[in-house]
């Protein structure tokens, strides 16, 4: 009787221990093969599904706003008016224009530009002569600046003293001036005015080499190449002859 007690027993824990490891098995075998079970949890990072029913927004296009250096022109309440109402008006137009589906691209470009300019133009016709006079005054100081200072960036690895400095800062004065007046000049065409800024960088240029040491030059030569990736088709700038080391290369005279 107590072997028959005891054999019931032994095959009901045997029963009891296999249906306690059964589920734990059988939910990790679902989650290395499959998708988990119903009402398990699982500890990884959950898988993203792309959000196909909200529409893609597209950026709005940039606001109009009041072009530089107007601020500096002492407008009137009457000027300031006007200036706001174009703005707007400018900003109304290239809505139209950027929600507008049937368009291609380029030609959405060259409708965006064309707008932009006949906003530039009619905001000038609201200044008066001294105005657009001290408006293209402002515009040109900074855009002399700016040539200046890029044209003497090229040679920010040549380790100048300050004397090489001051007189190169002298001589990128005098070319960003001219390339100035070369980029205002509405009589040119786009292929005139490139030329004659191509002969004014090789006018200025023998200038900047008298400044420079053997070392320096030899610096400045490899910088281009390297900047240029070694092209073999560019002309080289080459150094002044010896006779003409101490003779200053004349400017070109302003258009």
């Amino acid at each position: 009787m107590r072997k028959v007690h005891f054999v019931a027993i032994t095959a009901l824990a045997v029963s009891v221990v296999s249906g306690w490891g059964g589920p734990g098995r059988a939910a990790d075998t679902s989650t290395t093969t499959g998708a988990p079970a119903a009402g398990t949890t699982t500890t990884g990072p959950a898988a993203t599904t792309p959000d196909t029913t909200t529409p893609r927004r597209h950026r709005a296009p940039r606001q109009p706003r009041m072009p530089k250096y107007f601020g500096q022109l002492n407008l009137t309440a009457d000027e300031q008016t006007k200036i706001d109402a174009a703005l707007a008006d400018e900003a109304a137009q290239l809505k139209t224009l950027n929600d507008d589906t049937t368009m291609q691209p380029a030609d959405k470009k060259a409708k965006r530009k064309a707008i932009r300019d006949a906003s530039n133009a009619q905001l000038l016709t609201f200044l008066t002569t001294d105005q657009q006079t001290q408006l293209t005054g402002l515009q040109s100081k900074n855009n002399i600046t700016r040539l200046s200072t890029n044209f003497q960036k090229r040679f920010a690895s040549l380790d100048l003293t300050a004397d090489q400095q001051a007189k190169l800062q002298k001589i990128a004065d005098d070319y960003a001036t001219q390339q100035e007046a070369i980029n205002g000049d509405k009589t040119l065409s786009t292929a005139d005015r490139r030329t004659k800024g191509r002969d004014l960088q090789k006018a200025i240029m023998p200038q900047v080499l008298d400044l420079l040491t053997a070392d320096q030059k030899t610096k400045w030569q490899a910088s281009r190449k390297t900047n240029r990736g070694g092209r073999g088709n560019q002309t080289p700038v080459t150094t002044p002859p010896a006779a003409a080391t101490n003779t200053a290369v004349p400017l070109p005279a302003s258009p």
